[in-house]
């Protein structure tokens, strides 16, 4: 097993990367008083948590008042990566071919969808999906069919959400049909669409460059297929354990599960006690 970076005393002694949903929050969406407080003392001493998730920016904005960080963001899988005073530092939105395919796709296939662009979301109605999605994230989308909203804007991920029959139908064929797209389930009823090259992997590479950080002193945290890619580029990846078995065993190290406080206590043992 890799040691768990480290750098000399006063230096910046590393990045963390961390997953939200299934990572970060516990299964009632909520960040731990006790993960609050482990990860304010890292910050103390030295580390940089910087949240990387598949959600927009309105998704995360909440969270990160809670915690009190005053960082990068790499949402939506790496396809917005925000700065500190909120501008947009990176970029990289989805061909509007490739949602044409994603929403023909997602319709042949009786699947709904939610998409996102820059900070925001949208659903093409005020449906179900529209409903579990502004609960999760604790803010408004927009209602309105992903196409018309691609003829405005960069559109930069397409959600695909269905059974798990048809998020693996789904994950088959749009990968059949868009070889070189980034498109990966983030849960067993969700499948992500995002432009090229661009995953979690991309994410931790960019910030750290941005950051001027040694990405082998990164450290990343996540429970599900889309953090894979993150896993194979910070220097050391942390498992939940919640996360599936074939996660789990990409992952250098498994914490105990998002219920029981795995990210605060992995912390705690190897950043903060030792």
């Amino acid at each position: 097993m890799p040691a768990v970076p480290a750098a000399e005393e006063g230096a910046c002694m590393g990045i963390l990367f961390i997953d939200i949903d299934g990572t970060l929050l516990n299964s009632r969406n909520i960040v731990t008083n006790r993960t609050r407080t482990a990860l304010r003392r890292a910050s103390e001493a030295g580390h940089v948590p910087v949240l990387c998730s598949g959600r927009c920016l309105d998704g995360l904005s909440g969270i990160m008042s809670v915690l009190g960080m005053r960082t990068y963001a790499a949402t939506l899988n790496g396809a917005c990566i925000f700065a500190m005073d909120g501008s947009i530092v990176s970029s990289t939105p989805l061909d509007p071919e490739a949602i044409s395919i994603c929403l023909d796709l997602a319709g042949r296939m009786g699947m709904d969808y939610l998409y996102f662009f820059s900070s925001r979301w949208g659903a093409d109605g005020f449906n179900d999906c529209y409903e579990l999605e502004r609960r999760i994230v604790g803010t408004e989308g927009v209602a309105e069919p992903v196409d018309l909203m691609a003829a405005k804007t960069s559109v930069h991920k397409f959600l695909a959400i269905g059974s798990p029959s048809c998020c693996g139908s789904f994950l088959a064929e749009s990968r059949t049909l868009l070889p070189s797209y980034s498109i990966v389930p983030s849960s067993s009823r969700y499948v992500e669409v995002n432009a090229p090259g661009i995953d979690k992997g991309f994410a931790v590479r960019t910030v750290c460059g941005l950051l001027g950080a040694d990405i082998s002193d990164s450290i990343c945290f996540g429970d599900y297929d889309n953090d894979l890619a993150m896993f194979g580029a910070a220097g050391y990846a942390v498992a939940m354990g919640n996360a599936p078995g074939h996660v789990r065993m990409a992952a250098d190290e498994v914490c105990p599960s998002n219920d029981e406080d795995g990210l605060a206590i992995w912390i705690e043992n190897n950043l903060l006690n030792r």
